[in-house]
Order: C-alpha cells, then structure tokens, then sequence
C-alpha cells in the first residue's frame, strides 16, 4: 500500500475500498477529470446521471449502451489520433466528420510532425476514454466491471508508453490543443493541470508513474 493512501485512510479520507492501481487508473483521467471535479477515490462520476447522459450525447453522440461501446473502440483504435496521422499523410481533413478546423488542425499537426508521427494523440484519445467510462457508467450505460476493465487497460496503455506524469500531461496538452484546432488551453485547463502537476493532494504527486497496475476484478 503506497503512503499516499496510508496517510489518507489514517485521516479518514475515504477511498472506497479502492487498490493503488485502480486510484491509478482514476489519476490517468487527469485534467479532463479535475476540471469536471471529479472524485480520484471513487469511480462514480460526482454529476447525476442526467447530467452524464447529457454529456454523453452532446459531447460524444452517445445515447445508448452500444454507443458508449463504439466510443470506446473509436477511442482505442482511431481516435484523434488517426486524424492526426491522416493530416500528416495529405489526407483531406475536410471529408471527414466533426473535423473542427481543417486549416488550424493542418497548420498544428504540422508544426508539431516530428513529435505527433511518434506518439499519435494517445494521450488525449486514452485520457478521454478513462473519463468516458465513468460517465458511461454513472450514466447506466455500462457496468461497474466494465468500466474498470476500460480505464484499466488504458491506464496500461499510458503508464507503456510514457515516462512520467509530467510527459503524459505534456503529451494531453498536445492532443487538446489539436482538437482545439491549434489553440493553447483554456484557463480552466491550464489550472487544471498545474494543478495535477504541482499541488501535493494532487494524485500525480503522491502515486509513482510505475505503480503496478494489476488488476483482479474483486
């Protein structure tokens, strides 16, 4: 058991029955969690299931259970990723649904080519999945077991192929500021992710970027 969740059992912070790789697993849904005021002790979403499904569909044009499962294989197999990478091998952008700005889009991708060809947006793509699950779940779309099952196995994803928190936040920033069509983060972001970075209740200062995150469902 790490001292992060030793100390806060001992001050009567509740954590659920949580283990360190799933607080783990909570901690990867990172700025998009914390500017949702989200728990990162427990998997239910702090907003009412209305609300969720709300989300849900406008956000992502979920509105039934098998389309929270096809956001998820979007998420894990395509993404904003593939977009990117579509960018950056000459394909129109445009022809593609919700693109945002193609141009703005083009002219980010671009000048960041080196660094997106290598990792893709998979940061963003597996960040939004982890906070998708627990709408997802809050919403009645899906079960506890799945969606742990989801933010496990992206949890894994990042913890493979990043070094650190601050490399995965980096890497977040980058596929935000793609979806935003170039633009840098919004001031609630920002916050959001100095937070996360810097803050000592921050999860990402008190759990190791190579906690063991195996998993058996109880």
């Amino acid at each position: 058991m790490s001292l992060f969740v030793q100390i806060s059992r001992m001050l009567g912070v509740e954590w659920d029955s949580l283990c360190e790789a799933q607080l783990w697993g909570l901690a990867a849904g990172g700025v998009l969690s914390r500017v949702n005021q989200e728990s990162f002790s427990r998997l239910e979403s702090r907003r009412p299931k209305e609300e969720c499904i709300e989300i849900l569909s406008e956000a992502w044009g979920v509105y039934e259970p098998h389309h929270a499962w096809g956001l998820k294989y979007w998420l894990e197999n395509e993404g904003h990723s593939k977009e990117c990478l579509d960018v950056l091998s000459g394909k129109e952008l445009g022809e593609q649904p919700n693109c945002g700005d193609p141009e703005a889009r083009f002219g980010f991708a671009e000048a960041n080519r080196e660094i997106l060809e290598k990792y893709g947006l998979m940061a963003w793509d597996h960040g939004n999945l982890i906070q998708a699950a627990r709408w997802s779940y809050s919403a009645g779309y899906i079960s506890s077991d799945d969606a742990w099952d989801w933010i496990m196995s992206s949890a894994k994803t990042i913890q493979d192929n990043y070094s650190s928190w601050e490399h995965y936040g980096f890497h977040w920033r980058l596929g935000f500021e793609y979806w935003n069509d170039g633009q840098p983060l919004t001031s609630s972001f920002r916050e959001a992710g100095a937070w996360l970075l810097m803050n000592s209740a921050s999860p990402w200062k008190k759990l190791p970027w190579d906690e063991d995150l195996t998993y058996i469902p109880q």
